[in-house]
């Protein structure tokens, strides 16, 4: 499968989660070639950079970061080929931001409270991410500032913070497309509904 990431040192814990569950991630960056989606069985896109506010309509705002716009294209055009294919995906912080936007939502550009914090998440019952789980209520490590706003066509809301920061989506034209704000690899050696969503990731190739 392939592991989609900004800056290659910062992929180790995902890479170790995703060996962890059997696979074998081929790990990308911007800066290496486009591969074919003919290659792999799933994507994996990681956390990083703000996404360009531009792609959803809106002027950076202070304290959103500078747009990698080279690493916005190549994930996105990755993505937008993973749907079509309906290839399991798995989208981790950035890359549930990045998704939404894909589908035309938008996103805040700050939020506060949930940049290298653990805290609460209530999960839909009837949700992808709470069958992947096996919980409706958890504890998770948030390390963002951004979060999304209007939701993108397609989605649904499926996991929320306290203060109703968006946690959780599901595409229900797309079933086996995972997408979470947290950061699952931090806490994949010490919870286990963390461990079970690369489980369920892996079980769905």
């Amino acid at each position: 499968m392939l592991f989609t990431i900004g800056f290659r040192p910062k992929a180790e814990p995902y890479l170790t989660a995703l060996r962890e569950c059997g696979l074998d991630p081929d790990c990308r960056t911007v800066g290496d070639a486009a591969p074919s989606l003919d290659d792999y069985a799933g994507l994996v896109l990681g956390g990083g950079r703000d996404v360009n506010p531009r792609l959803y309509g809106e002027r950076r705002l202070d304290g959103t970061e500078n747009p990698d716009t080279s690493r916005d294209d190549f994930e996105l055009g990755l993505l937008g080929e993973a749907i079509r294919r309906k290839m399991p995906v798995f989208a981790i912080c950035r890359g549930l931001q990045l998704l939404n936007v894909h589908l035309g939502g938008t996103l805040h550009q700050h939020v506060e409270g949930h940049r290298r914090v653990m805290h609460e998440v209530s999960v839909a019952p009837d949700s992808l991410v709470a069958r992947a789980m096996g919980v409706t209520q958890c504890e998770v490590m948030s390390r963002h500032h951004q979060a999304v706003k209007d939701l993108g066509p397609g989605l649904r809301v499926t996991a929320a913070a306290p203060d109703g920061t968006i946690e959780a989506v599901q595409m229900d034209a797309h079933p086996k497309l995972l997408a979470v704000q947290w950061h699952p690899e931090d806490g994949f050696e010490e919870n286990a509904h963390d461990r079970r969503l690369f489980e369920y990731f892996a079980g769905s190739l």
